[in-house]
């Protein structure tokens, strides 16, 4: 007979307290003779059951994208995790519990270090277009992000149903909408009213602002993790030139994470 296998592991949902001194403690000796196996479980995986049965093929970050979401889509949604970080400053690859809303996917339009320009697209959509039906097929809304003014709501509509990424004029549109306002604080909008279970872009800082402050790369080595599963790096459908941004909107030190796709 088969002795019953027990597998202990980390969770970001589960804090245990620490162990009473005085208390009994088992050993692993003391479990092995009670007829357990202990499976040793590597305590730097960050996948949650629901992505345990997902590998990114890095092939095609889009494909990739789409067969993450879909897993999250057939997983409970008590263990969709949500793209946005717990605790950025802590440099921890920990994201935030969805909350009780629609599955969605937001989409950066800016290209590295630069602004999305409505008239300039990449000479060819479909493939994305493909793409994006697939999510919107399996109930997922689609979020489009950019740095730019809402006042350039609707020349950005427009671009997005010239390019057939947005045929219909149904996606949700992100924009800065006063001064002071920052892509990282309406990602952050976003995900309080929605299950934002992937965010897609060109650079690590469209994912999180993080990146634009960081001096040693290095140590956010623990968040590459996230990279393929929930956070995305693909091509911007974006042919516009990385024209840079108001000085007052980023900081003087700015590091872009960015790599070829």
């Amino acid at each position: 007979m088969t002795a019953p296998s027990l597998q202990v592991s980390q969770t970001d949902s589960v804090v245990l307290p620490p162990p009473d001194p005085g208390a009994a403690q088992l050993s692993l000796a003391d479990l092995e003779a009670g007829g357990f196996t202990v499976e040793p479980v590597d305590p730097s995986a960050t996948a949650t059951m629901s992505e345990a049965n997902f590998t990114p093929t890095g092939f095609d970050p889009y494909a990739d994208l789409v067969e993450y979401v879909d897993t999250m889509m057939d997983a409970d949604a008590g263990l969709r995790q949500s793209a946005i970080l717990r605790d950025p400053a802590s440099l921890a690859p920990e994201r935030n519990k969805c909350v009780a809303g629609h599955p969605t996917v937001l989409f950066d339009l800016d290209p590295a270090g630069g602004l999305f320009e409505p008239h300039t697209f990449g000479p060819d959509q479909r493939r994305i277009s493909a793409h994006l039906e697939k999510l919107r097929e399996n109930g997922v809304r689609i979020a489009w992000i950019s740095g730019n003014s809402a006042a350039m709501a609707g020349d950005i509509r427009m671009a997005l149903q010239r390019a057939r990424l947005d045929p219909d004029g149904s996606d949700e549109l992100v924009l800065l909408r006063y001064r002071e306002d920052r892509k990282q604080t309406r990602r952050r909008e976003i995900a309080q009213n929605a299950c934002l279970i992937a965010i897609a872009g060109d650079s690590r800082s469209d994912f999180d602002e993080l990146f634009d402050y960081i001096n040693t790369p290095p140590s956010a080595t623990m968040l590459e993790t996230l990279i393929g599963r929930g956070w995305f790096l693909v091509p911007s459908p974006s042919n516009s030139p990385a024209s840079r941004l108001p000085s007052s909107s980023r900081p003087s030190s700015k590091r872009q994470g960015n790599i070829e796709p």
